[in-house]
């Protein structure tokens, strides 16, 4: 189910953050109140396996039933956040990684969908990650070994103890608390501000009004967050961010 405008960050008690692919995916289990890393797991998929999706499909459904059993979660409690599939080839991809990537991301979609799990939209672009740490670290163009390397630290994480796909997992998690919700929630209120000014029935601005006081009401004081990374980090405190 949709997360995104739906209910408060707050009003979840775990975050699982995915960093997806066909045959080696991250995973991070985070506590929304605490900030605190729970744990991390690495789903590897056989490389000879003629239906790896199917196999990254039952591993990560054993996965969240570990998860909901050993946390005693309601499906309510969880919050599913995950980097945004790519809509073009990168750099160092071709067509054929793109697909089964796409591929991936589309089975991880359907144990969602079954499950009834809040989703965080279609993701977090990889964009939105690097904005955030540039800012955050105040290096131009942070490199993923950058990223890696504060995550690790703030989390007190020996980056030989775990893989740079779970540590790509908590750098998503980082970007959505400290930055991107809130400016989610801002571009959405822009809307419906420009939304309120083609009304004319007074019910109908009254309503408007309600939603943008609602849209207010969801959004999370990411400015302590982010100092809070700042001071562990040894970093001077940050300026509010930006995605």
């Amino acid at each position: 189910m949709e997360a995104k405008f739906q209910k408060r960050l707050s009003d979840y008690k775990y975050a699982l953050v995915c960093d997806l692919a066909q045959y080696e995916s991250g995973f991070a289990l985070l506590n929304v109140l605490t900030n605190a890393l729970v744990e991390v797991q690495q789903i590897s998929v056989s490389r000879t396996t003629d239906q790896p999706t199917g196999e990254m499909y039952e591993k990560f459904d054993d996965m969240v039933n570990n998860i909901l059993n050993k946390y005693n979660l309601q499906v309510e409690d969880l919050l599913i956040i995950k980097e945004q599939l790519p809509i073009n080839c990168g750099p160092h991809s071709t067509a054929q990684t793109l697909q089964a990537l796409a591929a991936a991301h589309a089975v991880f979609n359907i144990n969602i969908y079954l499950r009834k799990l809040y989703t965080y939209s279609n993701g977090i672009h990889s964009i939105s990650v690097k904005t955030y740490f540039k800012k955050l670290l105040g290096i131009e163009k942070p490199q993923k070994d950058d990223i890696r390397a504060a995550v690790c630290k703030y989390y007190d994480i020996d980056p030989e103890s775990i893989t740079r796909d779970e540590s790509d997992a908590i750098a998503l998690w980082f970007c959505l608390r400290g930055a991107k919700w809130n400016k989610d929630i801002d571009d959405q209120i822009k809307l419906e501000k420009k939304h309120r000014k083609t009304l004319t029935a007074k019910h109908a601005i009254k309503e408007s009004d309600k939603e943008i006081e609602r849209l207010e009401g969801l959004k999370w004081d990411e400015q302590q967050f982010t100092t809070q990374i700042s001071l562990k980090l040894g970093l001077q405190s940050a300026s509010k961010t930006d995605n």
